[in-house]
């Protein structure tokens, strides 16, 4: 108990905390608007563009960039504008929005830098059980609190549309145990534990094979049509983009912890030779 109390006493780590919470929040809302409003492979796609945003952003800020990183950026705007070229089909037609759709998945991916970026720092400084639940549990109020002021969310049971929809007997087990547990608590958990000891560039690109997944997936559950071929052609350019960036990135990442070993081992030898004459 102790030791809580001297977490949330650290100034520093309470912001932290409301910034990863914030900002899994904005990732969250925005991944849906884009499900909901395109095809779930561009959702995903788009949303998975975190590694590219981190290479601009270290390149904005004349940071070192692997040549292979580039390589990755390029591949992956390539994809993502042969995709957004699909004729795409949704089974619910009224949904069928993609400059919406497209828009909120790029922002997905902007927000998710921020996520992981808070999330990586914050697990360094609390236990990844404590920065989970805290996420969530925040998470999911401002969750609550933007259905109720902007969309059609009600204070009831309602299985459509009430925030107590999850305790439906007929529905309970499933939402509970598959939709809480599973693909909630533990996914989340999952990936801030990743966060603990890789970085963000590389825990982004973790995400790679959800696309695919995710539009069979929603095939199968009947929420969208097959893809076209352009779709599929740009899907490729784009997974191969984030590969590179992952590659490049890891490559950069070993180069730099080389040279950094390198002046350790150089200034060791210094201060022995300073000894040795003294």
């Amino acid at each position: 108990m102790t030791y809580l109390v001297n977490i949330f006493k650290d100034k520093n780590t309470v912001i932290l905390a409301f910034k990863a919470a914030i900002s899994l929040f904005l990732v969250q809302i925005t991944y849906l608007i884009s499900g909901q409003y395109t095809i779930i492979s561009h959702a995903t796609i788009l949303s998975s563009l975190g590694g590219a945003i981190i290479v601009v952003l270290r390149f904005i800020t004349k940071q070192q960039v692997h040549k292979y990183e580039y390589l990755g950026i390029l591949l992956a705007m390539i994809g993502c504008v042969i995709s957004v070229f699909d004729e795409i089909q949704k089974v619910n037609e009224k949904d069928l929005n993609i400059p919406l759709g497209d828009i909120s998945g790029l922002l997905c991916s902007i927000f998710m830098v921020i996520q992981m970026n808070c999330t990586h720092e914050l697990i360094q400084k609390v236990p990844t059980s404590l920065a989970t639940l805290f996420s969530i549990v925040v998470g999911l109020l401002l969750i609550i609190a933007f259905g109720l002021l902007f969309d059609n969310f009600t204070f009831d049971m309602n299985m459509n549309t009430g925030i107590f929809g999850f305790c439906n007997s007929e529905y309970f087990l499933y939402t509970f145990f598959i939709l809480g547990f599973f693909t909630g608590a533990v996914a989340q958990f999952t990936e801030y534990q990743s966060l603990k000891y890789f970085s963000p560039l590389i825990v982004i690109n973790f995400l790679l094979f959800e696309p695919i997944i995710s539009q069979f997936q929603s095939c199968w559950l009947g929420i969208d049509q097959a893809p076209g071929e352009m779709t599929y052609i740009g899907g490729l350019f784009t997974l191969l983009g984030i590969f590179f960036v992952s590659y490049g990135g890891q490559l950069l990442e070993d180069i730099l912890e080389n040279q950094n070993n390198q002046k350790i081992s150089k200034g060791h030898s210094e201060n022995y030779k300073i000894q040795l004459t003294n």
